[in-house]
């Protein structure tokens, strides 16, 4: 049995956490007709729980969430972590001394006020 000091700390956190999404979720279901789509604060607040390492079987029964509802909360969780951002990749120039393609070697995008000029370099 663990019985550290970190153990009790986490535990008592994951418990404040439960009665706060418990919360929340009464308010919620008190003030939104059944069927009403749990909004985002709530389902972030679910994920983030989860990943402090509140059971879902326990956030399943306080706040009378189908397993179904804990697993897409769980994954929308993980998928909405910020990506590290990377610095923007300055792709190489050609020189104007190479060839120049025949117009109908050359693909053209035209994106608002932008042009995007694509051809095979020989």
């Amino acid at each position: 049995m663990r019985t550290g000091k970190r153990f009790l700390q986490s535990s008592v956190d994951a418990t404040v956490e439960i009665q706060k999404l418990g919360a929340a979720f009464t308010e919620f279901r008190r003030t939104h007709k059944p069927g009403t789509r749990i909004p985002g604060a709530l389902r972030a607040q679910v994920a983030r729980a989860l990943g402090q390492g509140v059971p879902g079987s326990r956030i399943q029964k306080v706040c009378r969430l189908s397993w179904i509802q804990i697993k897409k909360m769980r994954s929308a969780g993980v998928a909405q972590r910020p990506m590290p951002r990377q610095p923007p990749r300055v792709l190489s120039v050609l020189d104007e001394e190479v060839r120049r393609p025949a117009p109908s070697e050359v693909v053209e995008i035209g994106i608002g006020a932008w042009r995007v000029s694509v051809s095979r370099a020989a």
